[in-house]
């Protein structure tokens, strides 16, 4: 019986148009975007523990798309600690939709942590918002331990240029815990 033989392979981790070549198995391994996003360098992070979430104040993060050549693709999970709550997005135009010089304006992790590109969106957690925009998401988290859920990308959100997402988690009474993941990445248009 004759030798089978195989095309010239590629070491692994060459990118194969857009997928990942396996060399030791002979095959192409589909990767989804936001995946190769990470492998690009252009995927980001940011999340956060509270141990004392106030209703109605709840957490609040405003994410700003600018209006560069890149579009900020995002997804958040917020999780509530044995009791219920809210959790929304709202989209505002263009203009500061809260107070200048309120919250904190945070840096996310590049997912790629061998990369040194920095988003181009701009992010603020606990920003004094005075107005909220379009209503994109009003979901409701039920009693428990349970995770307000934007999760396997089932809903992710294509940024508009120079918008603003208002994101926030509201428990349903005082003294929550909770936590908070903002996830992204920013392909060029």
């Amino acid at each position: 019986m004759a030798r089978r033989t195989h095309p010239p392979i590629k070491t692994r981790g060459d990118k194969v148009l857009g997928n990942i070549h396996d060399a030791e198995v002979y095959s192409i391994g589909a990767i989804n975007e936001e995946h190769m996003m990470i492998h690009k360098g252009l995927s980001y992070h940011y999340s956060n523990y509270y141990a004392d979430i106030d209703s109605p104040s709840g957490v609040k993060y405003a994410l700003f798309a600018t209006g560069s050549t890149y579009r900020a693709h995002f997804t958040v999970r917020g999780l509530l600690v044995g009791q219920a709550g809210r959790y929304t997005i709202y989209e505002t135009g263009a203009g500061l939709p809260f107070t200048a010089n309120t919250g904190t304006q945070v840096t996310p992790l590049n997912r790629k942590r061998n990369s040194s590109n920095g988003a181009e969106a701009l992010l603020w957690e606990n920003p004094t918002v005075f107005r909220s925009g379009t209503k994109l998401l009003d979901d409701y988290i039920a009693a428990g331990n349970k995770l307000s859920d934007v999760v396997d990308h089932q809903d992710e959100w294509y940024c508009a240029p120079n918008k603003y997402y208002l994101i926030s988690i509201i428990p349903a009474a005082d003294n929550a815990n909770g936590t908070i993941h903002l996830n992204w990445y920013e392909e060029q248009e």
